[in-house]
C-alpha cells in the first residue's frame, strides 16, 4: 500500500525516536511502523498517565510495547492543575496537547531524542483542531496526517499485528461541554 510506504519512508528517517503511544490503534500502528524503520532499540515509546487517560489505554499501551519489545515510559502529568485547561475554554484543547508534548519532549530529551512522533490522522484533527494545531507548532511529527491517512487507513495497515488493534480512544475532554469545568466528577468514565 503507498500510504504505508510513505510513512515508513518518514519514520525511517530518523535514527532514535519517541513515540507518543495513548494505546489506540494509531499509535500502536505508528509504533510498529517505526520499529520496522529504525529497530526496536532505537525507538521509544512513551505514554502519558492523566486525569483523562483510562486504565485500558494504559494497560494496552504496555502490551503493545511489550510485543514491539520497545522501552516503555510512563509519564504522570497533572493536567487539571493548570487552571486554563480546567476552565474548559475555547484554547483548552491547544494548551491541554501542548503541556503533553513539553512532557513527553522532556522524557525524549533525557534519552537524548530529539524526534517525536504522533499517530494523530484525518479523523483525529476533525475532533479537536486546535489538537493538531498545537502538534504542528510544537514540531512533532504526524505521518498519518501528513499524508492524510484516516482511521480506516491505519486499520487496514495494521491487521493484527499489535493487540486491541481496533481500539479507538477519543479525549474524554471532548465529551464535556465547553465552558463547564473539567473536574474529577466531570470525566465520563
Amino acid at each position: 500500500m503507498e500510504q504505508k510506504q510513505e510513512a515508513f519512508d518518514l519514520t525511517d528517517a530518523f535514527d532514535t525516536v519517541a513515540v507518543a503511544l495513548s494505546g489506540g490503534s494509531a499509535s500502536g500502528c505508528l509504533l510498529k511502523l517505526a520499529v520496522d524503520a529504525v529497530g526496536a532499540k532505537n525507538v521509544v515509546a512513551i505514554t502519558l498517565q492523566t486525569e483523562l487517560t483510562s486504565k485500558d489505554e494504559l494497560e494496552l499501551a504496555a502490551k503493545m510495547c511489550d510485543v514491539a519489545e520497545v522501552e516503555h515510559c510512563v509519564v504522570s502529568v497533572d493536567l487539571l492543575s493548570d487552571e486554563k485547561i480546567a476552565e474548559n475554554g475555547n484554547d483548552r484543547c491547544y494548551l491541554c496537547k501542548t503541556r503533553m508534548i513539553n512532557a513527553i519532549r522532556h522524557e525524549a530529551w533525557l534519552r537524548g531524542i530529539e524526534y517525536i512522533l504522533d499517530g494523530t490522522n484525518l479523523d483525529d484533527s476533525c475532533d479537536c483542531k486546535a489538537g493538531a494545531q498545537a502538534l504542528s507548532d510544537n514540531g512533532v511529527i504526524c505521518p498519518f496526517l501528513m499524508h492524510h491517512m484516516t482511521k480506516s487507513d491505519i486499520s487496514r495497515l495494521l491487521g493484527a499485528d499489535l493487540p486491541a488493534h481496533d481500539k479507538k480512544y477519543r479525549c474524554a475532554a471532548l465529551n464535556i461541554e465547553k465552558g463547564t469545568r473539567i473536574t474529577f466528577d466531570a470525566i465520563p468514565e
